[in-house]
């Protein structure tokens, strides 16, 4: 991409951000000044320091390229070389050995969930990862952001922020739950969740929180405290780097994954202005910030996240002689390690991007076994892989030492690395399963500011793991689990059940939530008797204020046409409410029997309806 086009994509992001509200999401002049606001924004989104917005271009700045292009498909040049070393490589055959394994030995701990029995609803799952301690800590941090930037600014008489008032924790609960709802309710923008208009009114959202209340949470959230006067990277990634550690460490505490493990990454979407942006034109997501994950093979649970800062991750990372695609493989495994002392045996999955020959042998040395597709061109592969001689089944394999390599057809040549005589890699994409569940009902929403991006994709990771822990203990009681949809809205009532903001109503209340007009009763219809020359119905809403009708039905029925010319019979009431007699009847014979059919109507209808 030119350096022309590169300008147009941040633009772009910019101008159609549900970041840059601007306001116009308030609409209602009795509720903010918009002009104030977008001032009030706009002159803080290109500060550095932390009296600002935070906005993204203030986090890093590239003097040369607005990207640093990682293809996951493809190889470092230290990685990859024309000239091979020559090791010894031998063809396989029906009598050699097949690799040797290590025996599984999950540690001081049984692999799987590390729960209490006392975890029964979805919400104590979630709160598995995002604890009190956490939500406290937001909530400090933002009022604390909130306080200082509006005390340093000079507002307007109509200005949003002098409604502006600290956030609580039940708040804050209750911003999680609108925002995990949100999710599950696919919109054009973040203002139509609120939307007054009646064919697409949503009113959950706007009877938890008021729309300027969302947006003013949403506007100054905030993570961590920052040093304005440290420019350096680690400062500046240190905004969300707390909050991404803290997840890490529940994530490892509340599971022991099991023999199979993936290591893959994750893209969370951006195309703002960052030195650590990653392009790679064959995924899904092109553009983004690269999250390496540790994820166990066959539940897709996220067991442990690294996520890539550029130059920062890459000297953090441990063994500096090595190629970084390996280096990361070996950093989550030695995380797995420290977090299970005394286990040995993991087989790990990985895809061609990190798959490589030195890989595999540190990964014995930690008594790891391994498995991975690789490219034709990495170092130390025999030169007969370049054009395999296939066999009749259109396999072939070679071997060194404990390591095998093999090619068969299927589409296309397929390469395989591995420690462990497999037929196949099905585990090695299980990453993509966490990111099925993760995307599915998501708040990924574009935003100028990169850190936000990564604390919604936390916070989506946490529900995704809540709900694979939920699966895997009703599974253990022979309990069928509900799917992922009622499970995320179910963690929205227990966030939202304390909270109650919304608009105030006008008028009476209602006595009742019951629909009781649907309570399958007869609601007889009289004539009122103030105006005999008009109908009106009542709905009689209770069974015990039931009446036997003061007139004929067929007389309360009548054409619209005729209405005005209508003129009701001179009929008295047969029975009192007490059930004695007034007045005797008429001498009309027909209209008697007009009565009593219709009583008799009416009796029949009644015992239809208590059948029913």
């Amino acid at each position: 991409m030119s350096k022309k086009d590169s300008r147009g994509v941040i633009m772009n992001e910019i101008d159609s951000s549900d970041d840059e509200f601007f306001m116009d999401s308030f609409g209602d002049k009795e509720e903010c000044d918009k002009n104030s606001f977008t001032n009030f924004v706009d002159d803080n989104e290109n500060e550095e320091n932390d009296n600002d917005f935070s906005s993204d271009s203030d986090i890093i700045v590239n003097k040369r390229s607005r990207t640093l292009p990682l293809p996951s498909t493809s190889s470092s040049e230290e990685d990859v070389s024309e000239t091979r070393d020559n090791r010894p490589w031998k063809d396989v055959t029906i009598e050699d050995n097949p690799p040797k394994r290590f025996d599984f030995i999950s540690g001081v701990r049984n692999e799987g969930p590390q729960i209490s029995v006392d975890c029964t609803k979805p919400l104590d799952f979630f709160k598995l990862f995002f604890t009190d301690e956490l939500i406290e800590k937001i909530v400090t941090e933002t009022n604390r952001y909130a306080r200082n930037k509006i005390t340093q600014k000079r507002l307007s008489k109509r200005s949003t922020w002098h409604s502006w008032v600290d956030v609580t924790v039940e708040e804050f609960r209750a911003f999680l739950g609108v925002v995990l709802n949100a999710g599950t309710i696919t919109l054009a923008n973040i203002q139509e969740y609120w939307t007054k208009n009646f064919n697409a009114k949503k009113p959950f959202f706007g009877n938890i929180l008021r729309r300027e209340r969302f947006l003013q949470i949403f506007w100054m959230l905030h993570l961590n405290k920052n040093n304005p006067n440290d420019k350096s990277l680690r400062a500046r990634t240190q905004k969300v780097r707390d909050y991404l550690d803290f997840l890490d460490e529940r994530f490892k505490e509340n599971f022991v994954p099991s023999r199979e493990i993936s290591v893959d990454e994750s893209v969370v979407g951006f195309k703002g202005k960052i030195s650590f942006l990653t392009y790679n034109p064959n995924k899904p997501t092109k553009w983004g910030i690269r999250m390496y994950v540790m994820a166990d093979a066959y539940t897709g649970y996220v067991y442990s996240i690294l996520p890539y800062y550029g130059s920062l991750t890459s000297e953090d990372l441990i063994r500096l002689d090595l190629p970084v695609s390996t280096r990361i493989v070996l950093e989550l495994c030695n995380k797995l390690l420290d977090s299970n002392p005394g286990s040995t045996g993991y087989h790990i999955f990985t895809d061609r991007y990190y798959t490589s020959l030195p890989l595999a042998q540190e990964l014995l040395k930690l008594n790891f076994n391994f498995t991975g597709t690789i490219q034709s061109n990495r170092k130390f592969l025999p030169d007969s892989i370049k054009k395999p001689r296939f066999s009749e089944n259109n396999t072939f394999a070679c071997r060194s030492g404990n390591i095998l390599l093999s090619a068969w057809k299927d589409k296309r040549i397929v390469l395989a690395l591995s420690s462990w005589d497999v037929s196949g890699t099905e585990p090695v994409n299980r990453v993509d399963r966490a990111d099925s569940y993760a995307t599915s009902y998501c708040f990924l929403r574009k935003s100028l500011k990169w850190w936000r991006k990564l604390f919604f994709w936390g916070l989506e990771a946490s529900s995704v793991n809540a709900y694979l822990l939920y699966k895997i203990f009703q599974t253990r009681q022979n309990k069928r689990p509900i799917n992922h949809l009622k499970f995320v809205r179910e963690i929205v009532d227990g966030l939202t059940q304390n909270y109650r903001e919304g608009s105030k109503t006008h008028g009476r209340p209602s006595t009742t939530d019951k629909e009781e007009r649907l309570n399958g009763k007869l609601h007889i219809m009289r004539q009122n008797e103030g105006k005999k020359d008009s109908l009106y119905i009542e709905v009689i809403m209770r069974s015990e204020m039931h009446e036997e009708p003061k007139l004929p039905l067929k007389e309360a029925k009548r054409e619209e046409d005729g209405a005005k010319n209508y003129k009701p019979k001179n009929k008295a009431p047969l029975i009192s409410q007490g059930g004695t007699t007034l007045e005797e009847p008429t001498n009309n014979i027909n209209e008697q029997s007009d009565l009593e059919e219709e009583t008799a109507v009416v009796k029949e209808v009644e015992e239809n309806i208590k059948k029913w």
